[in-house]
C-alpha cells in the first residue's frame, strides 16, 4: 500500500479522459512500465491473479507489414485479464449467463502521438434492459472494482 501512495505522489492524474456508455479511460503522465506495474499490483494486492496478458501493441506492430497503409498507433499497449472469485460468483449466481462478462480486462497503453501520457481503462459492463436487480447489483460491483483498480494504478 505504501508503494501505491508513492505512486500517487509521482503521477498526476486527470479526470476520466473517456467516459462513455462503453468505455472508461483515465490518463496520467509517466512511464508505461511504471503504470503497468502499478496496475498489476492493484490487481494482485486484491488477491486476484492475472490470467493472461494480451500484448496488443506488439501484435499490431508485428502485423503492420501485412496491412497496406498501416500506421503506428501505440508506443506500448497491453490488456490484463483477471477475475475476482467473489464478485464473479455473485455475478454468475445472479444469472449463469453472466459468465460472458468474465474475465475482466484492464487496458494500459501509450499512444505514439502522445508519448509520456499513459492511459488505463476498461470496458463497462453492458446490461440488457431486462437485467435482473441482482445482475445490476453484481455488475455495479464489477465496475466499482475496475474503477478502484484504475485509481490505484494511477
Amino acid at each position: 500500500m505504501k508503494f501505491l501512495l508513492l505512486a500517487a505522489l509521482l503521477f498526476s492524474t486527470s479526470a476520466w479522459a473517456i467516459d462513455t456508455s462503453h468505455n472508461r479511460v483515465q490518463s496520467t503522465q509517466g512511464s508505461f512500465a511504471d503504470v503497468r506495474e502499478f496496475a498489476e499490483m492493484a490487481i494482485t494486492d486484491r488477491g486476484m491473479v492475472i490470467n493472461n496478458v494480451a500484448h496488443i501493441g506488439n501484435m499490431l506492430e508485428r502485423t503492420a507489414g501485412d496491412i497496406a497503409g498501416a500506421k503506428p498507433i501505440y508506443k506500448h499497449a497491453e490488456a490484463l485479464e483477471f477475475c475476482s472469485a467473489l464478485i464473479s460468483r455473485q455475478m454468475m449466481e445472479a444469472d449463469p449467463h453472466n459468465i460472458t462478462y468474465c474475465p475482466y480486462v484492464l487496458a494500459i497503453y501509450e499512444l505514439v502521438d502522445e508519448p509520456g501520457t499513459i492511459y488505463v481503462g476498461y470496458r463497462r459492463p453492458a446490461l440488457a434492459d431486462d437485467a435482473s436487480a441482482e445482475t445490476r447489483a453484481a455488475m455495479a460491483r464489477v465496475e466499482q472494482l475496475l474503477a478502484d483498480i484504475v485509481a490505484d494504478a494511477l
